[in-house]
């Protein structure tokens, strides 16, 4: 027995008997099957290669971020190298500079008192004064006084110089605790980068194997209880 297709849609296949032969195209069941069968393994296989390839791509993604981030980690570890260097080098040049200073105030100081003490030789013997005790006293007292304005100008040459190392110290300490940090969240963000790709490929060759899996069922039942049979041609 064969089953047919109406030509015309607005017939009902109801009423055979008043269809013409003309109105009927005949087609054998077995091969609408095959074709039916054959359409839902085209269909089916498509859908499950695009998830597979969408997995594919995601997990590309994010290989792409994981390493973008492994990068930036080893950029922040190189600037942070060339930043305590800076560090360093600033403090080094502060102190070398105060110090530099400091040397030349106690040149222009020992200057200074170097003219005092000739001019107070000079007013003394001028006077008349000699070697009395007066005069040893005022040479004396303007010798220490340049001596501990010596002194001074050293003690705080320093103590600037110990607040330059110290003050580098705990920027370079600071620096590196902070990149440590930014170079542990970019490294575990790489790492959770990578388990998401890995996750997202997996989730998309599962999906893919049930897409493949309702269409191997979709065809047998297909298969085994075939098309909707029209009714039998009626011979008047």
């Amino acid at each position: 027995m064969q089953s047919y297709f109406l030509k015309d849609k607005h017939l009902h296949y109801r009423y055979p008997n008043i269809l013409s032969d003309n109105q009927k195209v005949y087609c054998d069941p077995v091969t609408l099957s095959v074709v039916a069968i054959g359409v839902t393994a085209a269909s089916g296989g498509m859908v499950a290669y695009g998830q597979v390839q969408q997995g594919k791509a995601q997990q590309k993604m994010y290989q792409y971020q994981a390493s973008l981030n492994l990068q930036n980690a080893k950029l922040q570890k190189e600037y942070a190298e060339e930043q305590k260097k800076s560090i360093a080098a600033a403090a080094e040049s502060n102190i070398t500079a105060t110090q530099g200073a400091a040397a030349e105030e106690s040149k222009r100081l020992a200057r200074e008192v170097a003219v005092l003490t000739g001019s107070q030789k000079a007013t003394i013997g001028a006077l008349g004064i000699g070697g009395g005790v007066t005069a040893v006293d005022i040479a004396t007292s303007s010798f220490d006084k340049s001596k501990l304005d010596e002194m001074a100008i050293r003690y705080n040459a320093g103590v600037k110089s110990w607040e330059f190392s110290e003050q580098s110290k705990r920027d370079i300490w600071t620096l590196g605790e902070e990149s440590k940090f930014k170079i542990w969240s970019l490294e575990e963000e790489a790492k959770m980068y990578g388990v998401a790709g890995k996750n997202a490929r997996k989730a998309a060759n599962i999906q893919a194997a049930g897409t493949l899996f309702s269409t191997a069922s979709s065809m047998a039942m297909i298969g085994a209880i075939g098309l909707p049979k029209a009714p039998a041609k009626v011979t008047p």
